[in-house]
Formats: C-alpha cells, structure tokens, sequence
C-alpha cells in the first residue's frame, strides 16, 4: 500500500480535462503534463503528497509559489501578486516568448499595434519562397500556433490565415509573418 492512492485518498480525474485529477479527500488539486505536476491545495496535503511521491519515484524538490519566486510550468509564467491585501494569481507566457523570439532573431520594436491589420497583406507578393527559407516559416508558423493555442489568442487568427501557404509559403506570407513576429 503506498499511502497516496489508498481508499478515500485516491486522485479522481477533473471533470474540465484529462490532465487535472482532484483528491475528494484533502483538496489537492494537481495539472500532470508528461512528467510535470502542479499542485493546489493545503501546504499540508501538498507536503504529504509529494513525500509520499518521492518515497516511490525519484523526484526533483518541488518549488513553491510566492510573490518573490514565480513558478515556470511547461513554458508558462505563473505569478502571485497580492493587491490590497487580496491574492491574485496569473498566468502567462511572456519569458518563453521573449526567449523563443530572441532565439529567431526577432528584434523588439514598437508600433506595431496589429498583427495582421488586413487578410490581403498575405497574398501581396506571391513569389515562392526558397527552400531554406520556406523551412524557416514552416517551423515558425508550427511553434507560434503553440502560443496562438494557449495563451496569444490575439494572434490566433493571422496564424491560422499564414498556416494556410505551409506547403508553397510566398514571399507576401513571410512578410505577413514578420510583421506577427514583430507585434509579438
């Protein structure tokens, strides 16, 4: 008997998604993501749960969530602010973006207060473009819909109109796409 999934303690699955599982019993709540588990609940329920993890797995040490020390969740920020006495967490994704668009080569810029202010800018030019640079837009279009999908719903659209010339990308859908770059 390994003490977490005994009777009257065992983990139900949340009824809002497959990765959430609640105990009935303490109140933990945990999000599994491959191999990454968030919890929330009583420090005591939270301490428990994870001694009993690392008695039967090899664990890293959990980090905990304070205003000082933000937590990173599958490349999401989760932040707790206290305003007025009253507790708020929030969650984003603005240090992965900015790592990602750094690691492309995007350069920070202002002014750009839409990232695709009409559909027509995608069919501007249609050229074709090379084969290298053709790679390049693929594997950023493929990599902005992850963030377009979770929490950059503001681009969503101009993402999903550029995934759209994935197989012959045009030398206007690039252009299209470095300006969604550039308003990221």
């Amino acid at each position: 008997d390994d003490g977490v999934w005994v009777k009257g303690r065992a983990f139900g699955q949340g009824c809002n998604g497959p990765c959430i599982f609640v105990n009935e019993s303490t109140g933990l709540r945990l999000v599994l993501v491959v191999d990454d588990i968030m919890c929330r609940g009583s420090s005591q329920a939270t301490d428990e749960f994870y001694a009993q993890l690392g008695n039967r797995f090899d664990c890293k040490d959990p980090s905990y969530l304070t205003e000082e020390v933000p937590l990173t969740y599958v490349g999401f920020q989760v932040r707790l602010t206290d305003r007025s006495g009253k507790r708020y967490i929030s969650i984003d994704q603005e240090d992965d973006m900015t790592v990602y668009l750094d690691s492309i080569g995007v350069p920070q810029v202002s002014g750009v207060y839409n990232p695709m202010p009409t559909k027509w800018e995608v069919t501007a030019c249609t050229e074709v473009l090379s084969e290298d640079e053709a790679a390049w837009y693929r594997a950023v279009v493929g990599s902005i819909t992850y963030y377009s999908c979770a929490t950059r719903y503001d681009v969503a659209y101009a993402i999903s109109r550029l995934a759209q010339y994935s197989s012959r990308p045009t030398v206007g859908a690039k252009r299209a796409l470095n300006r969604v770059l550039k308003y990221l």
